[in-house]
């Protein structure tokens, strides 16, 4: 999708108007979009630094989700992961009518490892320490 096409989208009466009516066309979206765009295209790294309430959400999932290409996006929170893949994405597929694949990855902290839950239990002692539950549960 050329810049131009992605301005179109995301300006005051593009589609995202249209399909959300409480989409507001900000200049510095349209600008972030179409930086990920190109990046993408060109298969090339971008750092991009931007304040809050230009609609970055929107501004990345769009030209990823155009894209032919598999991408990972990582969050500083949880809570910011769940809004971006329960709320962002399924405003952005729905803009776009996409049915791509999405999947969530948490970090292997905030899964139990069955083996080492296991072998708390093998253990002489009849007591588990909180800590020491609370240890084997984070490896």
């Amino acid at each position: 999708m050329s810049d131009y096409q992605l301005s179109a989208l995301f300006s005051s009466e593009g589609l995202m108007r249209q399909m959300l009516p409480s989409f507001r066309s900000r200049p510095g979206q349209i600008e972030f979009a179409c930086a990920i765009e190109r990046a993408l295209t060109q298969s090339r790294d971008l750092v991009i630094e931007a304040e809050t309430g230009i609609g970055k959400s929107l501004g990345y999932l769009v030209p990823v989700l155009l894209s032919n290409k598999r991408v990972l996006i990582s969050t500083y929170t949880k809570l910011l992961q769940d809004q971006i893949f329960y709320e962002d994405l399924e405003i952005a597929l729905r803009v776009l009518g996409s049915s791509k694949k999405v999947a969530v990855l948490k970090g292997r902290s905030n899964y139990l490892c069955l083996y080492k839950f296991s072998q708390l239990f093998e253990s002489p002692s009849k007591t588990l320490s909180l800590v020491m539950l609370a240890e084997h549960l984070h490896h």
